[in-house]
């Protein structure tokens, strides 16, 4: 699923590519379509409000924890973000800041982490953090 994210953004302004790191699992269908929401909302973000040229999606399969990463170059600031995010900024919520605050309470519902940062290129980047017991697997489970 995020493979077809990247290549819809292919031919537009902003260049994303996607990075998968370590020994993959399988996921339950909920879960990989909660990420790709996420991933979605992070790029889009990316390029309208960050004006971003560049984004990279980082999906690492670590041990007891997976982390999806959006990370760009944009123009956002990460304080304000988290600020966005947590709902301390006048009218999020009512139409504006919609997206934000749908990643957050998806997190939340998902028992996820979410973290914004800067990003080592320069910009934003949106973690999500998924432990192995809110992700819904267990090491050799399968999801079919």
């Amino acid at each position: 699923m995020l493979l077809r994210l990247v290549a819809r953004h292919l031919a537009r302004e902003l260049d994303v590519s996607l990075e998968v790191t370590g020994p993959q699992v399988p996921l339950p269908a909920a879960v990989r379509q909660s990420l790709f929401q996420v991933a979605s909302e992070c790029v889009f973000n990316a390029a309208i409000h960050g004006r971003a040229r560049r984004a990279i999606i980082r999906l690492n399969y670590g041990g007891e924890v997976i982390t999806l990463c959006v990370a760009d170059d944009g123009r956002g600031n990460p304080k304000t973000l988290r600020k966005i995010i947590r709902g301390a900024v006048p009218g999020t919520g009512g139409g504006y800041h919609l997206g934000l605050a749908d990643i957050a309470a998806r997190a939340e519902e998902m028992g996820w982490t979410l973290r914004a940062d800067r990003s080592d290129l320069g910009g934003i980047a949106i973690q999500v953090l998924l432990p192995a017991s809110a992700a819904g697997y267990e090491r050799g489970e399968s999801d079919g």
